[in-house]
């Protein structure tokens, strides 16, 4: 298995994830669906970008899901439950998006060495449904390194899976514009955490602490962000640890306003600015648990071969295990092999 994007489908390749329309829980594509590139056009039209594919080259190449697949669909559908109703202008129901929030934390507790993989996530993203849920993991991760206990993670959890609830209240037009706001548009974008935090301030299923995280995951520490500029001092940590996983899915996620970064090239942003915006010490909790060439992306190696990563090397994230397919001239090799670049120091990642 491994992933591509849909300009490099090929007729040789067969989906090996089915494909979900996250707004309408329905399967759009089934797993062993065959003639990919037919589907390209179409599947770009509703945001998706990348697919898990099995092809001759990556056979016997598992990518385990961090999070499983079910889950991840009754979390999203649980959300657009929600959403649904605050659109209908209705009181939601949330102690199923609680109960929900106990399964991801046991999920996260029983898998302790889990990485976050950014094609997965770019996979399972693209709407505020899909991205919602790609952020609680992330800030689970986060929580779980620094060693919450059941009720933080709680707390932590529900929080993020609501974080842009808000955005519901915004006009429909605007979220479909996705990027390229003028200043009408982007100070209409910023208020959608305090419509957030007013959809659920009356629900004594969302505790205190949880609606905090909805208002104030885009503020940061220096006093750059909205709605209220807060500076660190103001600004809860579990309010910087939801900002963090969804700062990163801007930059290189599933977020519907995701600029695709390189991994590396967000890794080292989120570094570079991780006093200004969030805190050191969350920055090197979160990035140590990201892999810089996830498992089944393509890259290209220093002598010009072409690979697709095979496995990690725990503590080594520029040096796991990949499998050439291309020469140094683009053309498929004879025979698929496998190279263990930590016992290969001549051979980088470019």
């Amino acid at each position: 298995m491994r992933v591509v994007a849909l300009e490099d489908l090929n007729e040789d390749m067969v989906l090996a994830r089915e494909i979900i329309d996250g707004e309408n829980a329905r399967v759009l594509l089934g797993k062993g669906t065959v003639n990919l590139p037919q589907y390209a056009e179409r599947l770009s039209g509703i945001g998706v970008r990348w697919l898990y594919v099995e092809d001759a080259v990556s056979a016997g190449i598992e990518i385990k899901p961090a999070l499983r697949q079910e889950l991840a669909d009754q979390a999203e559908a649980s959300l657009q439950a929600i959403f649904a109703s605050l659109q209908l202008d209705r009181q939601p129901q949330y102690l199923s998006m609680v109960h929900l929030t106990q399964e991801l934390i046991r999920e996260v507790l029983a898998n302790p060495e889990l990485l976050v993989n950014v094609y997965e996530l770019r996979c399972r993203g693209g709407d505020f449904l899909g991205h919602s849920v790609n952020v609680a993991f992330m800030s689970l991760l986060i929580g779980q390194s620094r060693q919450y206990d059941d009720s933080k993670l709680k707390i932590l959890g529900v929080g993020a899976l609501l974080h842009d609830i808000g955005v519901v209240s915004l006009p429909v037009s605007l979220l479909h514009r996705r990027r390229n706001f003028t200043l009408e548009e982007k100070l209409l974008y910023e208020q959608h955490p305090v419509l957030g935090y007013h959809a659920v301030r009356d629900s004594w299923d969302i505790s205190p602490q949880a609606r905090g995280i909805i208002l104030s995951h885009h503020e940061r520490s220096d006093g750059s962000g909205y709605p209220r500029r807060l500076l660190r001092g103001d600004i809860h940590e579990f309010a910087r640890i939801v900002g963090l996983a969804d700062c990163f899915e801007e930059l290189a996620g599933g977020h519907p306003l995701s600029q695709e970064m390189h991994i590396q090239e967000a890794v080292e942003l989120l570094s570079v600015q991780a006093e200004k915006w969030f805190e050191a010490s969350l920055v090197k909790s979160f990035t140590n648990r990201i892999p810089l060439c996830p498992t089944g992306a393509t890259v290209r190696l220093n002598d010009g071969r072409c690979a697709i990563v095979v496995s990690q090397n725990e503590g080594f994230p520029t040096r796991p295990v990949v499998r050439v397919i291309q020469d140094a001239t683009g053309n498929p090799v004879a025979t698929a092999s496998d190279i263990d670049l930590l016992l290969n120091n001549h051979l980088v990642i470019q």
